[in-house]
């Protein structure tokens, strides 16, 4: 920044002093001479400046005469003259180069747009001087972490945490079985609920500071599009619907401060204890009497939201806890708005004995309160770790004896029956060494003897069939199995033909053709009339009889000239021990090669005609 401030002076006292001559710092072993303190020109010098310093103050101090004024002005005008001078005035650029750092530092730190807007609207309609001086401060406020609206969007975010926490604080307490968790839950959620009273009520102060600033008690703070002490009076409805509701007391109406945990007349954590062990009473989270009153004014701030009620100011004092709002212009607009004004003695109010007394009470019964409520959850914690810890390992240790024990008992006799093996064994080992080394070299001999044997074998085997010559052995045998083959064909064609002959089907068969074969040439005999009458009345019959003889014709076919070959071949391989032939293979249904003989056609078209007139 570009800014042209007033360079201090250096005071008299630390201005240097003029050296008449150089000093000789060389180390000589001559005697170092004495240095006169009243005439020397270093300390006359010195004496000098403090001289002068200590008349300037004096004269400050003391009531003005008319030769001390005359002269203290005269000394106050040469120094203002020679020393100071006028501070440069700001020029438009250097304004607007503040104007794009803050911008940028807003954009850097995501300073919301409705603060942006008011800021500017606010600030930037000042002098350059009050421009540049707020401009200034509000850049290093905001980088520090210590702005308003940094506070503000810290507890919003901090709040909004705890909203979700509690939700599942709530998800995880209705699951829980064991009565032991259960009251650690609910004591971590009073301790939720706790800072979540406190974080709410904290942004709800920072909030009115910040509308104090923008001179509008009726703003309210946008977050994510929505007006955010406008969503505080329904975000903690959710607790109501909750398992929660049967350890804490939740309003069904709008209580954003909780305050219907707060029961006054319980002050101390040992009546809050004690309540807490009733069936039916249900768990407290107290609030002091000076606090209270604070959460009053921040829940009267919350409700005016929406109602069209405007907060009114009381004074230039701090009322129940909330800054009231302030005219800026009335104060110095260089100094931070948000910045508190330190105490003085003109505000110090004096308060009687008993106030005293009842206020330290308070204090002392809040701190108390508060303390016990951070720290018993941890003891509790860590008092319920060490009795678990303690019991589980009396239990180990408990189980580790009995398992020690039983596994002893089993293994001690296995282990003194192994001790006593191993000592009978050990008056043995000369012998069962030798006895191993006659064993091995037995079956050593054994293999080598079978292995000669067969190599001896294998060479007499070869060397006797080389010498053998088997043409006429090989020609004897196909000779044989020739013979033998055919007389298995004949043997089961003649089985073939007995079958065939001698079975009943056939004389019925001959039978039933020399019938219809007589009445075939009666009916030849017969008028037409009656040959057309006897065809219409008896044509399936007739038809039939047709099918028949086409039918048996190739099926005679089939038999004779593939079936009967295909069991014969079938059953000289099964002899020759071959895999035997499938059935579909021998039993076709279908040959191209067969054809049906020329004689047994022209019957077939003979009887047809004759049908068919």
């Amino acid at each position: 920044m570009n800014i042209a401030m007033i360079k201090p002076l250096l005071p008299r006292s630390r201005r240097p002093l003029p050296h008449p001559e150089d000093w000789n710092d060389r180390f000589t072993l001559a005697k170092i001479p004495n240095y006169d303190t009243s005439s020397g020109t270093h300390i006359s010098s010195l004496n000098q400046s403090k001289s002068n310093v200590k008349n300037i103050r004096v004269s400050s101090l003391k009531p003005q005469s008319s030769s001390g004024s005359t002269k203290s002005r005269n000394l106050t005008r040469s120094s203002s003259r020679s020393s100071r001078r006028r501070p440069q005035e700001l020029t438009d650029n250097q304004v607007e180069i503040l104007k794009d750092e803050l911008r940028n530092t807003w954009r850097t730190f995501q300073i919301p747009e409705q603060h942006q807007t008011l800021y500017e609207n606010r600030v930037f309609t000042l002098s350059k001087p009050k421009i540049a001086a707020l401009v200034a401060r509000e850049i290093d406020s905001i980088e520090k972490s210590t702005s308003n609206i940094c506070e503000i969007l810290n507890l919003i975010r901090d709040r909004e945490y705890l909203l979700s926490k509690l939700k599942e604080e709530a998800d995880m307490v209705e699951k829980i079985t064991d009565k032991v968790e259960l009251e650690m839950a609910k004591y971590e959620c009073a301790d939720y609920l706790k800072k979540l009273r406190e974080v709410t009520l904290n942004t709800v102060e920072n909030i009115c500071i910040w509308r104090e600033f923008f001179k509008d008690l009726t703003l309210d703070f946008q977050w994510e599009s929505k007006g955010y002490l406008e969503k505080m009076q329904t975000d903690t409805l959710f607790l109501k619907e909750t398992v929660l509701s049967k350890y804490f007391k939740f309003k069904s109406k709008s209580d954003p401060l909780l305050l219907s945990l707060a029961d006054k007349s319980s002050g101390s954590i040992i009546q809050i204890m004690n309540l807490s062990k009733k069936k039916k009473q249900k768990m407290p989270i107290p609030i002091s009497y000076h606090s209270y009153t604070r959460y009053k004014k921040a829940e009267e701030v919350i409700k005016a939201i929406g109602t069209g009620k405007e907060e009114k100011s009381k004074g230039n004092k701090k009322e129940n806890g909330l800054r009231p709002a302030k005219l800026i212009e009335n104060e110095d607009e260089t100094q931070d708005p948000f910045e508190d004004k330190s105490m003085t003695k003109e505000n110090v109010i004096l308060l009687d004995e008993n106030e005293i007394k009842q206020i330290s009470e308070e204090l002392a019964s809040e701190l108390i309160n508060t303390e016990a409520w951070d720290s018993a959850p941890g003891i509790v914690n860590e008092s319920l770790h060490d009795m678990i810890n303690a019991s589980l390992m009396l239990y180990s240790n408990i189980i580790l004896d009995k398992v020690v024990t039983t596994v002893l008992m089993q293994m001690i006799p296995e282990v003194s029956r192994e001790a006593y093996r191993e000592i009978n064994d050990s008056e043995y080992i000369d012998i069962w060494n030798g006895i191993i080394l006659y064993v091995v070299d037995q079956s050593v001999l054994e293999i080598c003897s079978d292995e000669a044997l067969a190599i001896l074998s294998e060479n007499i085997t070869e060397s006797i069939i080389s010498s053998i010559k088997l043409d006429s052995y090989v020609i004897e045998a196909l000779s044989e199995e020739n013979s033998q083959n055919k007389d298995i064909v004949q043997d089961i064609h003649k089985d073939l033909i007995n079958d065939f002959v001698t079975l009943e089907w056939i004389e019925e068969l001959a039978e039933e053709e020399l019938v219809q074969y007589k009445i075939d040439e009666v009916r030849k005999e017969l008028p037409v009339h009656l040959q057309r009458e006897i065809f219409v009345r008896d044509k399936d019959i007739i038809y039939n009889r047709l099918a028949e003889i086409v039918y048996f014709g190739i099926l005679n076919d089939f038999v004779g000239n593939l079936w009967t070959p295909g069991i014969i071949i079938s059953a000289v391989e099964e002899e020759k021990g071959n895999q035997e032939i499938d059935i579909n293979e021998i039993f076709v249904l279908r040959d191209p090669s067969v054809v049906i003989e020329e004689v047994k056609k022209s019957q077939t078209n003979k009887i047809n005609s004759v049908y068919q007139r």
